[in-house]
């Protein structure tokens, strides 16, 4: 598989193939990949703290619950939606 994005936040690494599947690292060298989503829809991924977010090409955008596969809750569904940037504020 292709990959297309990787982002990094914190301690957390993840990765989009080109098929829409998205892994978080889990350490182990080589094989240490959970896949956390393998929708053929996502477009692109981000990450900030312990959130990851995706978008899909319909403008849809999701957070990431924690549960591989079925964990995401949506957020945003207009269809103009591109991208997004993710990011915390130091205060």
């Amino acid at each position: 598989m292709t990959s297309t994005a990787i982002v990094a936040s914190g301690e957390h690494l993840y990765q989009m193939h080109q098929s829409g599947h998205i892994w978080e690292y889990t350490g182990t060298p080589l094989t240490g990949w959970k896949l956390l989503d393998n929708n053929a829809e996502t477009a692109t991924i981000t990450a900030s703290g312990s959130h990851l977010y995706q978008t899909h090409k319909s403008g849809l955008v999701w957070e990431y619950t924690g549960t591989p596969l079925s964990g995401w809750t949506l957020i945003d569904d207009k269809p103009a939606t591109v991208g997004i940037v993710a990011g915390y504020l130091i205060s």
